[in-house]
């Protein structure tokens, strides 16, 4: 018995010890490039929704070329032609396949972007971890990729529990969250300070999606957010200029 209690002790510790380390080692930094993070005044990129399907009609070339005169990034259904339009816009371009036509998308998308040399203005996005997962071994890293919901989920989870440490290999740089996620009776605040802090220190950019209420886009703004899809992109560069 005092063996068995003995070994429960250590076993205890060695757990304490553990969670101590983990909980105070910093994560190692991403290095997203900074045109994908706030600007040197602290405001959030303005990134157009379909190319901003509320001023314009969505994923139409009137929308990507309203969205290029006004200046800010598009959230691109289609690729070739508005790559070859639009060479120097940021854009932030998601799969929507799974399985095997996801990815093909991947291919695609990695030859595509190979091929016009937008491997530092594209984001590669999906909700699904397999596309994404082939397009980063396609790559070689050479893109930036946002997490899937289960990469998020598991960086949420270590990060709530403070075990910094396995949060410190992320495969991605890119955060694009809502502002809240109900499971069952809770909401979780995707926007809260510590998240943010914890994304920041390893170099990441976080994004909120999708934002079209002034009241939302105002207070996004004032936390210092990377960046803001949204389908009024004109409305939100005109509440940055206000600050």
């Amino acid at each position: 018995m005092r063996r068995t209690r003995k070994t429960v002790g250590v076993t205890f510790a060695v757990i304490a010890v553990a969670w101590g380390l983990m909980a105070v080692l910093p994560g190692s930094p991403q290095d997203v490039a900074p045109h994908w993070r706030a600007d040197r005044d602290g405001m959030p990129r303005v990134i157009a929704h379909q190319g901003g399907n509320q001023e314009r009609p969505g994923q139409t070339n009137l929308a990507f070329e309203h969205a290029h005169e006004i200046g800010v990034g598009a959230y691109v259904p289609s690729l070739r032609e508005l790559f070859e339009t639009y060479p120097g816009m940021l854009m932030l371009i998601e799969i929507k396949d799974d399985g095997e036509r996801g990815a093909l998308a991947a291919e695609v998308l990695r030859d595509l972007i190979r091929e016009f040399g937008r491997e530092d203005l594209t984001v590669v996005a999906s909700f699904n971890t397999s596309p994404l997962r082939h397009f980063r071994s396609l790559s070689d890293g050479r893109v930036p990729t946002s997490g899937s919901m289960d990469e998020v989920v598991r960086f949420y989870v270590a990060h709530i529990l403070g075990l910094n440490a396995l949060n410190r290999a992320m495969p991605f740089q890119v955060f694009n969250l809502p502002v809240s996620f109900d499971v069952g009776p809770l909401t979780l605040d995707l926007t809260s300070r510590r998240l943010r802090r914890d994304i920041a220190r390893r170099g990441m950019a976080v994004h909120y999606w999708t934002i079209n209420r002034d009241d939302e886009m105002i207070e996004l703004i004032e936390m210092g957010v990377d960046g803001i899809i949204t389908d009024r992109p004109s409305r939100l560069q005109e509440l940055i200029a206000e600050y």
